[in-house]
């Protein structure tokens, strides 16, 4: 990878990261201000944000020569539910 395109990169993935924190901060202000009833899928909505955010900090960190492991839960990204076992991507 150039510098160039590094730099890209990281402007791409602060952008993310940005986008990431404003999603999170709404979703914490909707569980405040909406009842858990009416709004039952926050929590899982909230987690999934906070592993993309993680997520997002190890591609900053790949991208900085260091190797990380992880495992993220994309089980909520679709309409309808994945089975166990394709719930979970591990990216090394």
């Amino acid at each position: 990878m150039t510098s160039h395109d590094q730099d890209r990169a990281i402007a791409a993935i602060n952008e993310l990261q940005q986008q990431l924190r404003d999603a999170y901060g709404a979703v914490l202000r909707l569980k405040r201000d909406i009842p858990s009833e009416q709004f039952p899928t926050a929590y899982e909505l909230s987690r999934t944000i906070r592993d993309l955010r993680k997520a997002v900090e190890y591609l900053r960190a790949e991208l900085n020569n260091q190797t990380m492991e992880f495992e993220l839960d994309i089980s909520l990204f679709g309409p309808d539910r994945l089975d166990s076992s394709e719930s979970s991507a591990s990216i090394c």
